[in-house]
């Protein structure tokens, strides 16, 4: 998901669904994304229109796109929220992992998809879980 925001009020302009493991850039002029798909090295561009009322994004949605999602806070959202982005055979995989094989499983994708989006490198509920539990890496 990519998101645009109003660097002054914070306000969400628009957002769209894009591949996961991209990388993103903007034209030199501004007025596209360029997403290129780390898989497949595949270049798209998403058009930019900052004069619409709808989202600036062509082709996306207006508003924020992470105002339902739920936030992580116990091992069990964990693996609920994996449940809905692996099938049950990856799932079931990844818990039975090794301690010292699971920073690695899906890596570098999924591990770093996990860290980012889930902020395990921030004060989040799920940090704090994880650090009073004794999990500091």
């Amino acid at each position: 998901m990519v998101a645009v925001c109003d660097a002054e009020s914070g306000h969400y302009l628009g957002s769209k669904q894009i591949e996961e493991g991209s990388v993103l850039n903007w034209t030199p002029d501004g007025k596209n994304l360029v997403v290129t798909a780390m898989e497949t090295d595949s270049v798209v561009f998403i058009p930019v229109d900052f004069s619409t009322t709808d989202s600036v994004l062509v082709g996306g949605v207006k508003g924020n796109p992470w105002k339902n999602q739920k936030v992580l806070e116990i091992l069990d959202d964990c693996f609920e929220a994996l449940s809905e982005m692996l099938d049950p055979g990856t799932v079931e995989k990844f818990k039975n992992t090794e301690e010292k094989d699971a920073a690695s499983f899906g890596w570098p994708g999924l591990g770093m998809a996990l860290r980012n989006t889930w902020g395990l490198n921030e004060n989040t509920p799920l940090f704090r879980y994880f650090h009073r539990n004794g999990v500091t890496d």
